[in-house]
């Protein structure tokens, strides 16, 4: 994120913060803060066109009472500004002050611990359980901090570019600090938000500490460290004292072929330089310089995106004895065993009229994903033994939402070939969570059996049918077939069209 820091800044810490109207946000570039954010037809209750997600940037064109008018995917709709961070306006970061004193606030704590509602470690920052079995250093905690502080930094920016707000750095520093702690529930018609609001400095000392001081619960009780916590949080907020923030401000970027040189400086006038050590390689997709046949391998390669140095050079297996060059599912099968998706039988056939099982499915959507299944060794289904060979993708599958199991939900349904309409909700189920469109555009209603379709996948069918995934099982009439199961074969075409989906 970038934040100006011009003259206007440097007149705002020394006089305080102050509220100006509503055209502080301007048009241009906004970022969104929500999880999902209704993209509609018209503003407040117009038809939802789509879903935008967190971290979504846009272009508004027109404002009118609180909503932006934009385009996103080549449709345009409007979406509510209340959350989303205006990017050409006022966006600030968090100071190496204030993340000193989220630090201090949190402590460090090298393994994971229940806090609550939730596993943590680190400095605060959120995890899974087990996720972390051997610890962190202190150095990992603090780069989880930072990554996860963003989050925390876009609501306050949001919440202060919604109502036309600036701060001096101390005052966004505590709000962070207080978010990172409560959440942004007090953006949303507290005490504290009314008086940013109206004007802070219309509020003496104690009634901002006591804005502050609401905060203290935790379970239902009132936590000591807690009060000690908002009550430094406005010390803080209300001191006069100089924390520096220093900002790139001139130099040399370093590159993955050289090092650099940036001289950082805080508003004040203070500076210092700083050599920058030569930065990574970024690996482009692989792409094949040698295309992979019966007799023979075939050769991929990936360089850097920057330098278009080599860097990764791979082989692809031998396309597997069974598969006729003249069949249907011929670019479909080669696709597949070039991205590592398929990797063939234990006999090493790739078994094309063999129906795919539901494990098959996981263990090649977590290679589409390219998961790191390292952490996903145990899991809850009863049917999924922890040595088998597909037990980290079941696992990681789980935990991601993607399958919920069969019948009771206890079990994962091991060795049952996937239905075409269980394959749709799968797919769509990871779609949904990597944030792609899986608003659908065809009416099911128009195939013959879509009386058929089980209630839980109408609308995942219908996604499927809509991107290209699936089409019609006979060519006589429109028919879905959603009970029907898919064969390796038809599976292989199936990811080479889903990839054709997510990466159009």
């Amino acid at each position: 994120m970038k934040r100006s820091i011009a003259l206007l800044l440097a007149i705002i810490f020394c006089f305080s913060c102050f509220t100006i109207g509503s055209s502080a946000r301007g048009l241009g570039r906004y970022k969104v803060i929500a999880d999902s954010l209704n993209f509609r037809a018209q503003p407040v209750s117009g038809a939802v066109i789509t879903t935008l997600h967190f971290g979504d940037e846009i272009e508004v064109t027109e404002i009118k009472d609180g909503w932006g008018k934009a385009v996103w995917n080549g449709k345009t709709g409007w979406c509510s500004l209340r959350y989303l961070v205006y990017l050409d306006g006022e966006v600030y970061e968090t100071s190496e002050s204030g993340l000193d004193l989220i630090k201090g606030f949190e402590g460090f704590s090298k393994f994971a611990y229940w806090d609550y509602s939730q596993w943590t470690i680190g400095y605060g920052t959120r995890c899974e359980e087990g996720e972390y079995p051997d610890g962190i250093t202190e150095e990992e905690a603090e780069a989880l901090l930072r990554r996860e502080v963003v989050s925390y930094e876009l609501s306050v920016n949001s919440f202060l570019s919604y109502n036309g707000i600036l701060l001096t750095q101390n005052q966004f520093d505590a709000l962070v600090s207080l978010t990172y702690n409560i959440g942004s529930k007090w953006t949303n018609g507290s005490t504290l938000a009314d008086y940013l609001i109206n004007g802070i400095e219309k509020y003496t000392a104690e009634e901002i500490s006591a804005a502050f001081g609401q905060y203290i619960h935790a379970g239902g009780e009132v936590i000591p460290g807690l009060v000690e916590r908002r009550r430094r949080e406005a010390e803080y907020f209300l001191s006069d004292e100089h924390f520096h923030s220093y900002k790139a401000q001139s130099g040399v970027e370093a590159t993955c072929t050289s090092e650099g040189e940036m001289t950082y400086r805080c508003y004040c006038g203070a500076a210092y330089t700083k050599k920058l050590e030569r930065t990574d390689h970024v690996a482009s997709d692989f792409f094949v310089t040698l295309e992979p046949t019966k007799d023979s391998v075939g050769m991929k390669m990936a360089r850097c995106v920057m330098c278009g140095e080599e860097m990764l050079h791979t082989e692809i297996p031998k396309i597997m004895s069974d598969i006729n060059e003249s069949a249907w599912y011929y670019e479909g099968a080669k696709y597949c065993i070039t991205e590592g998706y398929i990797t063939g039988t234990g006999e090493g056939l790739f078994a094309p009229s063999h129906t795919l099982t539901r494990e098959q499915f996981v263990v090649m959507l977590a290679r589409v994903a390219d998961a790191d299944l390292s952490k996903y060794k145990n899991g809850s289904f009863k049917d999924v033994k922890s040595s088998a060979w597909y037990s980290a993708s079941v696992n990681w599958a789980a935990k991601c939402g993607y399958v919920k199991g069969v019948d009771d939900g206890s079990a994962f349904g091991v060795g049952r070939s996937i239905t075409r309409q269980e394959l749709c909700v799968m797919f769509y189920r990871f779609s949904e969570a990597k944030g792609l469109n899986v608003t659908p555009s065809y009416d099911m209603n128009r195939y013959s059996d879509h009386s058929d379709i089980a209630s839980w996948a109408k609308k995942e069918t219908a996604f499927a049918v809509s991107f290209g995934l699936m089409s019609s099982t006979s060519s006589d009439s429109l028919t879905f077939s959603p009970k029907m199961t898919v064969t390796r074969a038809q599976a292989a075409k199936i990811f080479m069209s889903f990839d054709n989906y997510r990466f159009s």
